[in-house]
């Protein structure tokens, strides 16, 4: 039987979501929407408000035979910020939102991996950033890292990543939460894309639904070659990101290949270039070749879209159709599912702003109830609880 305190933190949470998603709202219309009393939807607001989590807004409109107006309540956007980092090959990209997801920095810097590690990395950005937002005001709340590779978020373990020739496991340094005195959370870079869709989309809901990420970068850090597309793929089922029993779903080889050679498509085609996307051939090929993987999965799993992230979107006038007619050819029915094709309006930045997106659904995320206990991230209103612990915030 659940007990009285864990069905006041649930209610919490339910509240704290409900007013992410609908705001601005009144305590009557989220009583009805959550079916709790108005008692219970008064004393939770009142802690809300008391902690400044959550503000007054406009006044809502009277009922049919008038009265007075309600108060319309709202997230508090100006409560804190939170940090998202993207670290690519040779390039860190750093954006900072606010609680209801609005972007309003973002920057980016060159890397040389040989001085530092990933968690000194991240810490160094990071510290940095801080810094600049608390001279205009702002407090953070978290920081979020976007990594390629196989990633445990839960443990904030780097499993491999061939990217950042990372062949063992590394986990983030845990004393880096306290150092900065805020939470970090790390994630796969294509995962990031999901969760900025799915912050980007909270109010009129998308829970079923693919990414794939391209971006040019090294190969690898010892690499000084050309730069590479590298693809990722990530997958969101049933309103949750799949990150597979050993965190590897998505890591995209083509079904089409014949070799074991690190190119993550089949020869001709092999690692492409940047000079090489200039080819209009062997573009189509290299399009048509990742629209065969992509259609199976769709057509499979019933997918009701497929979003593309990262710097391949500059070619969306030419992805589009291929993706479509693979999509139709894979299909074995003569009604045709509908499936949108959508592209990340972050654009290069979208792994940074879905790193920092993870942080804001976790702050307004429900109970998981069927997840493994070992598997939780803090979330919800434990997880303001954790950032006053860490900040030292009474």
């Amino acid at each position: 039987m659940i007990s009285k305190a864990a069905l006041n933190t649930m209610n919490m949470n339910r509240v704290l979501r409900t007013l992410w998603e609908k705001e601005p709202i009144s305590r009557i219309e989220i009583a009805k929407l959550l079916d709790l009393d108005k008692s219970t939807i008064t004393k939770i607001m009142s802690l809300l408000l008391e902690r400044n989590i959550v503000i007054e807004k406009a006044m809502g409109d009277s009922g049919p035979i008038g009265g007075r107006k309600p108060v319309n309540l709202g997230v508090n956007d100006k409560y804190g910020a939170v940090i998202g980092v993207e670290l690519q090959t040779d390039l860190a990209r750093v954006t900072t939102i606010d609680l209801t997801g609005e972007i309003f920095w973002k920057e980016s810097q060159q890397l040389r991996f040989e001085k530092s590690d990933v968690s000194g990395i991240f810490e160094e950005i990071v510290v940095g950033q801080r810094r600049k937002l608390e001279d205009q005001g702002y407090r953070v709340l978290g920081a979020s890292l976007g990594i390629a590779g196989i990633i445990d978020p839960f443990t904030k373990t780097i499993v491999r990543s061939n990217p950042l020739s990372i062949t063992h496991p590394k986990r983030i340094d845990p004393s880096i939460e306290k150092r900065l005195g805020i939470p970090i959370f790390v994630e796969n870079d294509t995962r990031c894309c999901c969760w900025s869709k799915l912050v980007d989309k909270r109010r009129t809901g998308t829970d079923h639904f693919m990414y794939v990420l391209g971006e040019f970068r090294k190969h690898t850090i010892l690499d000084n070659s050309a730069r590479v597309l590298a693809l990722g793929f990530a997958f969101v089922v049933d309103g949750k990101v799949h990150n597979g029993r050993n965190f590897t779903s998505g890591e995209f080889s083509s079904i089409f290949k014949k070799d074991r050679e690190p190119a993550q498509l089949s020869s001709p085609t092999g690692l492409v270039t940047l000079e090489g996307l200039g080819c209009p051939d062997q573009r189509k090929r290299m399009f048509e070749e990742l629209a065969g993987n992509a259609a199976f999965l769709v057509n499979m799993l019933n997918f009701q879209t497929i979003g593309f992230a990262g710097d391949i979107v500059q070619f969306a006038d030419e992805l589009s159709p291929i993706f479509r007619q693979a999509i139709e050819d894979n299909w074995s029915y003569p009604n045709q599912a509908e499936v949108d094709i959508e592209y990340n309006p972050f654009g290069e930045w979208a792994v940074a702003v879905g790193a920092a997106s993870l942080i804001l659904e976790q702050l307004f995320a429900l109970p998981k109830l069927n997840d493994n206990e070992a598997e939780k991230l803090p979330f919800g209103i434990g997880l303001f609880d954790l950032i006053d612990e860490l900040s030292g915030v009474s």
